[in-house]
């Protein structure tokens, strides 16, 4: 939008442009179907002074962003449509998704998976009619999502570790990575670090957790962005550079966050295999323990000097 503005464009006139070729056509229609008596010149007025009115037919045939119309909101109605296309749906369903997808068990319902698009892309409403507000809903990208995710992570291992909640598969499936599944030994062994240690390993689990969740979050979010865009209507309208614009920042979200985690576990990994290596040269000689020296003609035994 801001590369169309800076060159003189205006980002919103090709839906302009549709709406009105969808009224010339209308107008055509009448004329030779003997409905109406409009001429070009008629047909023209007419055209002019609707100015977009008319809209343009969106998912699911019914025209939105005219007068009176539903305004057409580019990311939630693709998402949506993805949604039930890939659940056989109606592509305007709200009904829930089965079960047995992975999909519908990440987002029960189209609305959940619209929440999601909403927090991490924005959206963008247009509505072609005359005098029509033209609105941005900016995105947050995925790091505000992946670190709501760690706190609640945090807050339920906790629970886990401290004994507050029981370690049945559906609580240790709410700490677990997608195509992970952390067991009891692993709580068990947690139980029994140092409170500093376990601290530490419950803040990195979560992290590990949060971060694989919303990867997998974005992978399904740009499949229904893809699915949604075959919808007929959708794909005779002018969403296609919005999409694909959609489909870029999820791309680039998904490589930004796997780089930052490669960048913090590489960093972070290398430090503590350092301390780790020095801890182990430690034990091996005896902690703090002084060692004596061999050749030493006078040894310190119980405190004072032998002679």
């Amino acid at each position: 939008m801001q590369s169309d503005i800076s060159h003189g464009a205006n980002p919103y006139d090709h839906w302009l442009t549709l709406s009105k070729s969808y009224t010339w056509r209308d107008q055509m229609g009448k004329s030779q179907s003997g409905s109406g008596s409009v001429d070009v010149l008629q047909a023209l007025n007419i055209v002019d002074n609707q100015c977009g009115d008319g809209g343009v037919p969106w998912v699911g045939g019914q025209n939105a962003g005219g007068k009176g119309q539903s305004p057409i909101l580019v990311v939630s109605d693709v998402v949506k449509a993805g949604y039930n296309i890939e659940q056989g749906h109606d592509p305007t369903s709200g009904d829930p998704g089965q079960s047995n997808t992975r999909v519908a068990q990440v987002w029960q319902t189209p609305a959940d998976a619209v929440d999601y698009a909403r927090a991490v892309l924005g959206d963008v409403k247009i509505e072609t009619k005359n005098n029509a507000d033209r609105l941005a809903l900016p995105g947050h990208g995925l790091g505000p999502k992946i670190e709501q995710d760690r706190q609640t992570g945090i807050t339920a291992l906790s629970s886990l570790v401290n004994g507050n909640t029981t370690p049945t598969p559906d609580e240790l499936a709410k700490v677990s990575a997608p195509g992970t599944q952390l067991n009891r030994d692993v709580v068990e062994t947690i139980r029994r670090l140092q409170p500093q240690e376990r601290a530490v390993v419950v803040g990195k689990l979560s992290a590990e957790q949060a971060t694989a969740a919303n990867v997998e979050r974005a992978m399904m979010l740009r499949r229904l962005l893809l699915a949604g865009y075959q919808e007929p209507h959708v794909f005779a309208s002018a969403a296609g550079p919005e999409i694909q614009r959609m489909v870029a920042v999820i791309d680039r979200e998904i490589d930004q966050v796997l780089y930052e985690t490669r960048v913090r576990r590489e960093l972070f990994a290398n430090t503590a295999g350092t301390v780790l290596e020095l801890g182990g040269k430690i034990d091996g000689q005896g902690g703090s323990v002084p060692g004596q020296r061999p050749n030493d003609a006078h040894p310190v035994e119980n405190g004072a000097t032998a002679q």
